[in-house]
């Protein structure tokens, strides 16, 4: 039997956190995530999924012109947004760098410096794509006018038993954060 139908329409919440080791289940939605920050605001049309085509390359027999083999690569995934409205720790969670004086400002950090989060995006239709572990790339962007942080969350392996990505049904779960 085919389970609910999706479409993954949209966002309507952003959860992040530190990475898992130990992998999410349908079970564990509404208990896996209480100790991470939500995002609070998305810039309006700045959500979203991509999955790049891979690449195939091909061999072939110099003797008849015909393939006899081929390696497939592949493309890689991605949540990107903008978040318009934000604190000082919220930049300095996904651009490095330190809050300054009590969240009176904030000092960027070294130039290439590694961030690795959970990050969950809840959709419209109530589907939880989770990346258990993601490399964070954050950076400033101009957003109509103002300075946003624009996010690019890219998914990596953790284990031989964690995948690189969840989708999950989670209507009626209520997925929060601190």
């Amino acid at each position: 039997m085919a389970g609910k139908t999706i479409s993954a329409i949209g966002v309507k919440q952003i959860l992040y956190g530190d990475e898992l080791s130990t992998a999410p289940s349908y079970a564990t939605l509404e208990t896996a995530f209480t100790d991470f920050k939500e995002v609070p605001n998305v810039h309006q049309g700045t959500y979203e999924y991509t999955e790049e085509d891979g690449t195939i390359t091909e061999y072939k027999d110099e003797l008849t012109g015909q393939t006899y083999r081929s390696t497939f690569e592949p493309g890689s995934q991605s949540l990107n947004w903008t978040i318009g409205a934000y604190d000082f720790q919220t930049k300095a969670d996904f651009m490095g760098g330190a809050v300054l004086e009590t969240d009176k400002g904030w000092s960027r950090g070294n130039a290439g410096e590694q961030r690795y989060k959970c990050v969950v995006a809840v959709t419209n239709d109530d589907v939880a794509i989770i990346f258990p572990k993601a490399n964070i790339i954050g950076r400033g962007a101009s957003t109509d006018g103002a300075v946003g942080i624009s996010i690019t969350a890219t998914p990596l392996k953790v284990s031989t038993s964690i995948a690189s990505e969840y989708w999950f049904d989670a209507t009626g779960k209520n997925l929060k954060g601190a």
